[in-house]
């Protein structure tokens, strides 16, 4: 979800970049370009090492989840009920 709108802010800075650059009429100079390129490529890369970190988090938390579940399997606890499921107490 975090992801989603991180990417969503993202395209929505570029985009209002590149407009900006349109709306200009091609003014932009050629050095101009150049530094407008450089950051996208910047962008690209930081996006592509965030996705890799969000990866990394989410091998981690399904690797604690089965843990954890292995470790209650173990002491014998039961597994608890899914939502919805549960018994009326009393």
């Amino acid at each position: 979800m975090i992801t989603a709108l991180l990417l969503l802010l993202i395209f929505a800075v570029l985009g209002s970049t590149i407009a900006h650059t349109l709306r200009g009429g091609g003014r932009s100079s050629d050095k101009e370009l150049q530094e407008m390129r450089e950051r996208i490529l910047r962008l690209e890369q930081s996006v592509e090492t965030m996705a890799g970190d969000m990866d990394r988090v989410s091998e981690s938390q399904r690797f604690m989840t089965a843990l954890l579940e292995d470790r209650g399997r173990a002491q014998g606890s039961p597994k608890p009920l899914p939502p919805g499921d549960e018994k009326p107490a009393g």
